[in-house]
């Protein structure tokens, strides 16, 4: 009896051992799938950092250049204010006669086709003619050389009506100028022909030419 007794309880506290042990088992495996979870947990929250961070270095990028923008328009506005006709359009042309026109037809136009200077370029070179950009006032003028005993008169025409004309006469050869100041439209046309059937050649070699700005706007 006793040894039945006895070996009762060595089969209990077997029992008991092996309980204990797989306990202690599950209880480890458990912590090992917490710390796995949490492991994940914090890569996932350093992945969401580093993602805010670079979303607010794109927004502060985005904030410093609007910023430098809008000192730019206040450097520019303070500008204006300064001085108004800063910023407006500027217009203005000088160009010379490269070769003798020789042959002129009644109220030809003199093609200067040198350009010395054409900001804007609203003078063309191949027609002889400017025309206006914006509704402005203009300054104009002509120099026009004559040939040796040749007479010539030539004009300052605005859409091909005379506004000023210009007298070129003399034994050897003799320059005639003209300036006129006008108040065009955008489409105007300013430019300078042969006069009538005065005369029938217009020396070159950049003796003859013809200018013209904007003074101010309307």
């Amino acid at each position: 009896m006793g040894i039945i007794y006895i070996s009762l309880s060595l089969c209990v506290c077997s029992a008991l051992i092996s309980i204990s042990c797989c306990s202690e088992i599950l209880d480890t495996h458990k912590i090992l799938q917490t710390l796995e979870a949490q492991q994940h947990a914090i890569s996932q929250l350093t992945n969401q950092v580093l993602q805010l961070k670079g979303e607010l270095q794109s927004q502060k990028r985005q904030m410093d250049e609007t910023s430098e923008r809008l000192r730019e328009c206040s450097r520019n506005k303070r500008m204006l204010l300064e001085n108004p006709y800063e910023g407006a359009l500027k217009v203005g042309f000088t160009a010379k006669l490269s070769k003798h026109m020789l042959n002129l037809g009644n109220n030809q136009a003199i093609l200067f086709d040198y350009i010395v200077t054409n900001i804007g370029h609203h003078y063309s070179p191949n027609t002889g003619v400017f025309t206006a950009p914006i509704n402005a006032t203009y300054y104009f003028s002509a120099s026009i050389l004559s040939h040796t005993n040749e007479l010539l008169q030539t004009e300052i025409v605005k859409n091909g009506i005379r506004e000023v004309m210009i007298y070129s006469y003399d034994n050897d050869h003799e320059q005639g100028s003209n300036s006129v100041v006008l108040q065009l439209n955008i489409g105007d046309e300013v430019w300078v022909r042969h006069l009538g059937m005065v005369g029938t050649k217009v020396y070159g070699n950049g003796w003859s030419t013809f200018s013209g700005f904007k003074i101010s706007d309307d």
